[in-house]
């Protein structure tokens, strides 16, 4: 295997990776759009640290947008050099950024389901 096969495979890996995080962070904030008595587990008093949620929903579409420059990035790439880049900054940069965001929508998420038991 050359070193062209490499950098395909790696591409591709990030591309599925990318892809599979803007897929579940989609899906996760529709859900948790509709979803929202049950993560409140139906109180009937005002929602505690609702600034969580908001904030789970920030990151949710930050990680997507993200996901979104990163393919952008390997796309472009894979167009004006004829090849796959990896190792361009930004699309690294990008790929990291998008996983911390899906991370931390989790956590601010799980707070709120906690604050509001």
């Amino acid at each position: 295997m050359d070193d062209y096969d490499f950098k395909k495979f790696a591409a591709e890996t990030m591309i599925d990776v990318s892809r599979l995080l803007v897929t579940l962070a989609s899906g996760f904030f529709v859900l948790s759009t509709t979803l929202i008595n049950v993560l409140s587990d139906g109180a009937n008093d005002p929602l505690n640290d609702f600034w969580s949620l908001i904030t789970c929903w920030l990151c949710l579409i930050a990680s997507i947008a993200a996901g979104i420059l990163a393919l952008g990035g390997i796309a472009t790439s894979a167009h004006n050099d004829e090849e796959f880049d990896v190792d361009a900054t930004v699309t690294k940069w990008m790929l990291r950024v998008q996983q911390v965001l899906f991370v931390l929508a989790f956590g601010f998420v799980s707070w709120f389901a906690i604050a509001n038991k």
